[in-house]
């Protein structure tokens, strides 16, 4: 199996858009096939941001890979992998308690 497969390259947010969590690439692309989660496609104009859209699964297997991105190779094409997903179903606030 491919190094890639098993590397934590996605962050997880939660629907209000929170960081909770990672997941490698084999739980970032069947939790996004089985629309557990959405990905969200960072536009980038000379290494600024300039648009970022939440997408499904049929959305983000149309997308073209850009020289930066990582993939992995389908049976009949390349798969950007997603570096951000947002969950579908969960929304609970996290908070971080600490002593001051």
């Amino acid at each position: 199996m491919s190094d890639l497969a098993n590397r934590c390259f996605s962050l997880v947010l939660n629907s209000a858009w929170q960081p909770i969590g990672y997941k490698n690439t084999i739980d970032a692309l069947s939790g996004l096939y089985s629309n557990k989660f959405k990905a969200l496609n960072i536009e980038y104009i000379e290494n600024e941001v300039s648009n970022m859209q939440p997408m499904t699964w049929v959305q983000w297997e149309k997308l073209e890979i850009r020289p930066t991105d990582y993939f992995v190779n389908g049976v009949k094409k390349e798969i950007r992998i997603p570096t951000v997903l947002i969950t579908v179903n969960f929304s609970k606030n996290v908070s971080v308690s600490g002593v001051w």
